[in-house]
């Protein structure tokens, strides 16, 4: 694999995280919480 192809798929997979991250914290506000409350969450992943 090229430097480059690595490139893409680190790429990738950080926009991934991002937006799982995103949806995850929608998830909890339309739940009420407040991620201050919650240190554990961003911890996990």
């Amino acid at each position: 694999m090229t430097t480059e192809q690595q490139r893409e798929v680190l790429r990738l997979i950080a926009g991934r995280k991002l937006r799982i991250e995103q949806m995850r914290q929608r998830k909890y506000e339309q739940l009420g919480f407040d991620f201050e409350e919650i240190p554990e969450i961003g911890e996990l992943f």
